[in-house]
């Protein structure tokens, strides 16, 4: 028979028999049968068991759940291709703050490429094994015997094998990819941003890992989106939420250029910067007024806490207008008012202890002082206004005049006393 694949089969068996008959290998067939035994024994348990496991991840995935003995619990959403934004995963802008709760990230049921991971090493076993086999029996024939027509066959299976235990070493780092992916969703619980640092604590790895490991989960679509900003500290999950990023990254840069633009106009002019002092002390003094009075429950002194709030906001603002007045309430700012403010501490601290000796008298003193200083605030702000009261005078006068020549009113633009 001229059947080239007849003619290798006998020389197969011409050789092996060759050898086995040998007095000092009289045990490598013995050997060669039971490494095979074994062997074939392991891949089928590892069949049956891979075999299990792929049949509870397919029910798990039709009941929109992942579990397995080796998984951790997991769901992810496979996502929906859409036009890749202007920014990409690489390229996002980041926040110095952490960003806000945006809104919850709901990934879709299942653990995407868990079946194939099993499956690569499923069939990375069963291919890689047997060739093992083969190749180490070929080579020690080739030992034996001829090696150089041994060798190419031998070396052909031995690169087979290789592939297969390639494609095992893929299943398993797949594996460990889902497994990590499902530590991660773990820790975003829903959200759609999470710290970097904190997956990092959460799986024991380093940021610069996580980083990586993030950006291959997005690109295999793990992860259907994903955003880093420039110092890789954030992650987001959906373009909305970058959205929203970008926008207080915007609002942040705008305050922050009003801050310098404001700066630098109080820096060239200083009586702008005294006015912008003063407003700010008079806010401060207004909020603590206003919180002593929340803190009151007698209806009269918070009538006068209101007076004296109104009062000193109508000074503020008026000097505001007028800045050639500040020096004016110089006196006001510095001592009157502090002292007013103690005095309203002093009566929120008295009526926490109403029952105690005495109380009473203080506070009676107390809302009388309220009185008049309410009454000298009002007559601070007249005597500010009163050159602007002149002119608003004379202003009539003038009209009066004027109207009176033209012949055009025979009565005063003043009300009758």
């Amino acid at each position: 028979m001229d059947d080239p694949f007849f003619s290798l089969g006998q020389e197969i068996n011409r050789t092996v028999h060759k050898v086995l008959d040998a007095r000092s290998l009289e045990d490598l067939g013995t050997t060669i049968r039971d490494t095979v035994q074994r062997t074939t024994q392991k891949v089928s348990e590892g069949a049956k068991r891979a075999s299990e496991d792929v049949r509870r991840a397919a029910e798990n995935a039709r009941a929109g759940t992942a579990e397995s003995p080796s998984e951790v619990d997991a769901s992810a959403g496979a996502g929906q291709d859409t036009q890749a934004p202007p920014y990409s995963y690489y390229r996002a802008p980041a926040p110095s703050y952490a960003p806000p709760a945006y809104h919850a990230y709901r990934p879709k049921a299942g653990t995407p490429g868990q079946a194939g991971s099993i499956l690569l090493i499923v069939f990375g076993f069963l291919g890689a094994i047997p060739l093992a086999v083969l190749a180490l029996i070929f080579w020690v024939i080739g030992l034996m015997g001829s090696l150089s027509f041994w060798a190419v066959p031998a070396a052909i299976l031995t690169v087979l094998a290789l592939a297969f235990v390639v494609m095992i070493l893929c299943g398993f780092s797949r594996r460990r990819r889902i497994q990590r992916y499902a530590q991660y969703q773990a820790v975003i619980a829903g959200r759609s941003f999470c710290e970097v640092a904190e997956l990092a604590a959460a799986t024991g790895r380093d940021a610069g890992f996580v980083v990586k490991d993030l950006t291959k989960m997005v690109q295999a679509r793990l992860f259907p989106e994903g955003y880093f900003n420039p110092e890789k500290t954030c992650f987001m999950l959906d373009y909305a939420t970058f959205q929203q990023y970008l926008q207080a990254q915007e609002r942040q840069r705008r305050e922050a250029e009003e801050k310098r633009r404001r700066k630098q106009q109080l820096d060239a002019d200083p009586e702008l910067a005294a006015i912008q002092q003063m407003m700010q002390e008079g806010n401060d003094y207004l909020t603590k007024i206003r919180e002593i009075k929340a803190a009151l429950s007698e209806a009269d002194a918070v009538q006068k806490l209101d007076t004296l709030a109104d009062v000193v906001g109508k000074i503020f603002v008026y000097v505001e207008k007028h800045p050639e007045k500040l020096p004016q309430i110089r006196k006001f700012l510095c001592y009157y008012l502090p002292t007013t403010l103690k005095l309203a501490e002093a009566y929120r601290d008295l009526d926490e202890h109403d029952a105690a000796e005495g109380v009473e008298e203080s506070k009676r003193e107390i809302r009388e002082a309220l009185n008049k200083i309410n009454l000298a605030f009002g007559q601070l702000l007249s005597n500010l206004m009163q050159d602007d009261l002149l002119d608003l005078s004379a202003d009539i006068a003038a009209l009066e005049t004027m109207f009176a020549q033209e012949g055009l009113t025979g009565r005063t633009l003043r009300p009758e006393k």
